[in-house]
């Protein structure tokens, strides 16, 4: 399959499965082509051959269009609830993305291998998200999340801490923004 036929994939295997696993809402359904979209502007501005860890993938967004878009990558999907697990692992499988791979568990739990970068979308603040990740980080790594209307107030908290290197946004649309946050060892 060609890349266009491996996000086809995916967008039908949401479909098909999200009602009975509850991936996802009714309206996130209707808007599925543009998270597809705005997952895309993760795989522009991921660094080159990145090992990267999205944190609840969830429905696989945006660590699958990601890992499809870019195959010099690696992409581990962490999802702690079985279900959704089990709906990656098929992902993976039925769409043949070879350079991803599913930890069903919580983040806390993965000591290896370290990854460079981290990908999130509706986990907590940037703050959080860096607490959950920090012992599975190499030296210097970047974390990239979409952000809403609280993005000024979790910029500011995130700048507090002494291990932040330094950060960019990305406008998605007007209500998201992708916050990349990067930074090395304290």
């Amino acid at each position: 399959m060609n890349q266009q036929q491996q996000l086809e994939k995916y967008a039908e295997l949401v479909q098909q499965y999200s009602q009975t696993l509850d991936l996802s809402s009714p309206r996130m359904l209707e808007k599925f082509h543009i998270a597809i979209e705005n997952s895309k502007k993760y795989a522009e501005l991921m660094p080159e051959a990145a090992n990267v860890l999205d944190i609840g993938s969830g429905v696989g967004l945006p660590g699958i269009p990601l890992a499809i878009l870019r195959p010099d990558i690696t992409v581990m999907l962490c999802e702690i609830r079985q279900k959704r697990a089990a709906f990656l692992e098929r992902v993976v499988s039925t769409a043949g993305i070879r350079n991803a791979q599913v930890f069903h568990g919580d983040v806390k739990q993965i000591k290896s291998p370290k990854f460079n970068a981290v990908t999130a979308q509706s986990v907590g603040t940037l703050a959080h998200l860096y607490k959950l990740c920090k012992n599975a980080l190499t030296p210097t790594w970047v974390i990239m999340s979409n952000k809403g209307e609280k993005l000024e107030q979790e910029i500011a908290e995130i700048q507090k801490m002494t291990h932040i290197l330094s950060f960019k946004t990305e406008k998605l649309d007007e209500n998201a923004t992708i916050v990349i946050v990067y930074g090395g060892q304290e």
